[in-house]
């Protein structure tokens, strides 16, 4: 189901010319507490959109930036030393009126790359791990890399909306030797949002 709709927003995308057209930059800024510290996520977006009827639909590309200065358990056996994970993926969207002022909607990273400092691995074997490279988006568990989704709520005044909402993330590392498996933490971010349309 998630990749037929992604496929027809990128169908909407590509054949989107006949109708409205608008171009946003987003600024975007959150924050998890899990457990002993807290996790900072960053994020910056470009965005072409596409109206049809009474929702549109856009693309774009996101710039995701996690930081930790704790340790993060990653899964039962493994912590990080920290966590510096920097992403560029191609985003898609979907969006919907409630009102003249108010609007619905969801965005989510489909592919891209990842970079990041090297970090110990905390847990067996004294190791360290990278980010791993190569982003795409493959549903749940089977996700491969560093992703961001957003569900939201956007109020509009003018050129500019304010946007709040949770945010979906998944990184993922691989230590050194390969000898950890796949490292992968889930997380989620309350955020807020400055978008400019022009």
């Amino acid at each position: 189901m998630r990749f037929r709709l992604i496929s027809l927003i990128i169908i909407f995308c590509v054949y989107g010319r006949a109708w409205g057209q608008d171009y946003s930059l987003s600024a975007s800024l959150g924050a998890s507490r899990l457990l002993s510290g807290s996790t900072h996520v960053i994020s910056f977006m470009g965005v072409r959109y596409f109206d049809v009827s009474f929702f549109r639909v856009g693309g774009g590309l996101r710039f995701t930036n996690w930081q930790r200065q704790s340790e993060l358990r990653i899964n039962s056996s493994y912590k990080l030393s920290k966590l510096s994970v920097s992403a560029l993926n191609l985003a898609i969207l979907i969006e919907m009126d409630i009102t003249s002022e108010f609007v619905m909607g969801f965005n989510i990273d489909a592919f891209g790359a990842s970079s990041g400092d090297e970090v110990d691995l905390i847990g067996g074997s004294p190791v360290t791990a990278k980010p791993v490279t190569t982003n795409i988006l493959l549903g749940g568990k089977p996700d491969r890399g560093s992703l961001n989704s957003e569900y939201y709520i956007a109020y509009k005044y003018l050129n500019y909306r304010l946007a709040t909402g949770l945010s979906h993330q998944v990184t993922e590392y691989r230590s050194v030797d390969d000898s950890a498996g796949k490292l992968q933490r889930f997380f989620d971010t309350a955020f807020l949002r400055l978008d400019y349309f022009f």
